[in-house]
């Protein structure tokens, strides 16, 4: 087949694939703007499919039709490595920007709600302040990395509980409040029938500590009452410092009175036992509650975060760290736990949320953006394409089918036209809406040049073609 042959094949074949690569791409768009994408699968097959061919047209172009000649085989493996660059390349792209295997479960939840809360947002301001529908197209079309990238900003532990969890949960909260209220008034009564215990058990085990302490004391009086005629209060009064000394480790101060000291006496000589007495606490608590307390909390363990979140465990609603409160009425109640994220009903909203639409977890990001991906390779290809069928017709029309230097100029300028055209009407696109222009300069500078390519060649697609292309979706 001689080349001049190959060349009208090719224009051919070029034509053909730009009117399928232009309906694929203008069909999406509209099924973008009216809700019409439900075959994400179907998209991103025939997207890749097509965007493949694209490139491997161009590439067909340019190693067999090229001033260098290169053998058949040679020739093939380029435009198949080029096929499954392109193939693959939006594949790994697209599993890669939405890889979430390293979130936890909520943190995927949330970001899917984000997204489709923000889309939502924006489709609905934009619907309404539409004046041109070719640009409302292209804008709604343009609205995913924009989402996606306000999701990953918001996604925070703060906002996952107040914009998403406890607006879910608050309303079964209050039509069950009966059942937890009830549940909650028989743990809030074991709970201090267990104090009870431990506080008789505390006293308890400090009696032996302060009768062997009271019993110390009353020899201290003893003595002193005995050889204070003899000695002297101050020589007596040291006597007795040094022998407590000697046989507990504790020193008295310098202005402690033997007989009106008992105060001082009692507490030096309880805090030399009190790392034993807490040891006997930490048990108990340990025996009641399944939790070990810090010091601190020994004298009330009700404050100790380890036995709140315990029992609201046991109470089978709250996992919380909020002081907890006894014998609240059922108002008090309501009021005291509805900004807790519920403990009980994450499993069941999770599962329920998994089975019944899918959509909302892992899948959700994907359904945004291939079409995205879809539409931002497609409109290279029909840009880069367009410029080669360009410069294929004038050059087998004009020059015969030979470079020459005129031509080469001719084919830097069409380089240029397609390059600085898309970018210069990028401007435009959002002009009349100041709020998504602030969230498309909070994206990456890639995904702003992606965005705005995108978007510019888009308008002038619609702009050549109108409505003249077969329909895909």
């Amino acid at each position: 087949m001689s080349r001049q042959s190959i060349a009208y094949s090719m224009l051919i074949i070029s034509g053909a694939y730009l009117a399928l690569e232009t309906s694929f791409f203008l069909s999406l768009l509209h099924a973008i703007r009216f809700d019409g994408v439900h075959t994400i699968e179907d998209i991103e097959f025939y997207g890749r499919t097509l965007s493949g061919i694209g490139m491997s047209i161009l590439a067909f172009k340019q190693f067999a039709l090229g001033r260098k000649e290169r053998g058949k085989w040679q020739v093939c493996l380029l435009i198949m490595c080029v096929f499954s660059a392109t193939y693959y390349g939006q594949k790994i792209f697209v599993d890669t920007y939405l890889d979430s295997r390293g979130e936890a479960e909520q943190a995927r939840h949330y970001r899917a709600y984000m997204i489709q809360k923000s889309y939502a947002n924006n489709v609905r301001f934009l619907k309404t302040n539409s004046v041109d529908d070719k640009v409302t197209n292209v804008q709604i079309a343009l609205l995913t990395p924009i989402v996606i990238n306000q999701a990953k900003q918001y996604n925070d532990n703060a906002r996952l509980k107040t914009d998403y969890w406890l607006p879910i949960y608050e309303s079964e909260f209050r039509s069950n409040l009966p059942f937890y209220y009830d549940n909650y008034r028989k743990v809030s009564s074991s709970v201090l029938s267990v104090l009870e215990q431990y506080n008789r058990y505390a006293r308890n085990a400090e009696r032996p500590f302060k009768n062997k302490v009271d019993a110390e004391y009353r020899k201290v009086v003893s003595n002193y009452n005995r050889y204070v005629r003899r000695l002297g209060h101050a020589k007596i009064t040291e006597r007795i410092k040094e022998e407590i000394f000697k046989k507990s480790g504790v020193r008295m101060s310098a202005q402690w009175h033997p007989t009106k000291g008992r105060k001082e006496f009692t507490d030096k000589l309880m805090a030399k036992y009190q790392s034993e007495l807490n040891r006997e606490k930490q048990k108990r608590i340990r025996s009641l509650y399944g939790v070990s307390v810090a010091v601190k909390h020994l004298d009330s363990p009700l404050s100790s975060p380890d036995v709140i979140k315990k029992i609201n465990e046991e109470i089978d609603i709250f996992a919380s760290e909020k002081p907890l409160r006894l014998n609240l009425t059922i108002e008090s109640f309501y009021r005291h736990y509805k900004d807790v994220v519920p403990n009980n009903l994450k499993t069941k909203y999770s599962a329920g949320y998994s089975n019944r639409d899918p959509e909302l977890m892992e899948t959700v990001g994907r359904i945004f953006i291939i079409p995205f991906v879809a539409l931002f390779f497609s409109a290279i290809c029909i840009v880069l394409n367009t410029r080669s069928l360009l410069a294929s017709l004038i050059k087998v029309f004009c020059f015969n089918n030979k470079s020459s230097k005129t031509f080469r100029w001719i084919d830097v300028g069409l380089w240029v036209v397609v390059i600085c055209a898309p970018l210069v009407l990028a401007q435009t696109i959002f002009i009349d809406t100041p709020s998504i222009e602030k969230q498309i300069e909070a994206l990456p500078v890639l995904q702003q040049f992606a965005l705005a390519y995108t978007g510019s060649a888009s308008v002038l697609i619609q702009s050549l073609f109108g409505g003249a292309y077969f329909r895909m979706f």
